[in-house]
């Protein structure tokens, strides 16, 4: 099972970096929360465009965020400009642990221990729903 955690929470064993110091990380900055729409809806884009780039046999790119067409939004300087074969290598070893019993954590700077009925939409969630995709298959 996927959940998505705080980078601040205790350190689990299990956990899975997926902040933009990962391969994982959401290539758009998060300038203020009325931006978080935006920026989740262009990294959903961006994944799909991962993916096709992936299905089309161009592995070793880098898609960069400009490629989405979102111009408003900035790349962050911390983005790591993972390959798609990175990027879809580390989605791929994501599923097993999607479909396991036991509760791994995709760990991200935007959920809050302190936030348990009002949780922030965070970039995490699309690889989830990504990987729940691929897993039905």
């Amino acid at each position: 099972m996927l959940v998505v955690g705080h980078l601040k929470q205790r350190h689990l064993e299990s956990d899975i970096r997926c902040d933009r110091a990962s391969v994982l990380g959401n290539p758009f900055e998060l300038i203020n929360e009325e931006s978080r729409p935006a920026v989740l809806a262009a990294h959903k884009a961006y994944l799909k465009l991962v993916i096709k780039h992936k299905n089309s046999g161009f592995g070793h790119l880098v898609v960069e965020p400009s490629q989405v067409g979102v111009i408003d939004i900035p790349t962050s300087e911390k983005w790591k400009r993972p390959t798609v074969d990175e990027i879809i290598s580390a989605l791929e070893n994501l599923v097993p642990k999607y479909k396991s019993e036991r509760v791994y954590r995709l760990m991200c700077w935007c959920r809050r221990d302190d936030a348990e009925n009002n949780l922030p939409a965070c970039h995490c969630d699309s690889v989830i729903a990504c990987i729940k995709k691929w897993s039905e298959k």
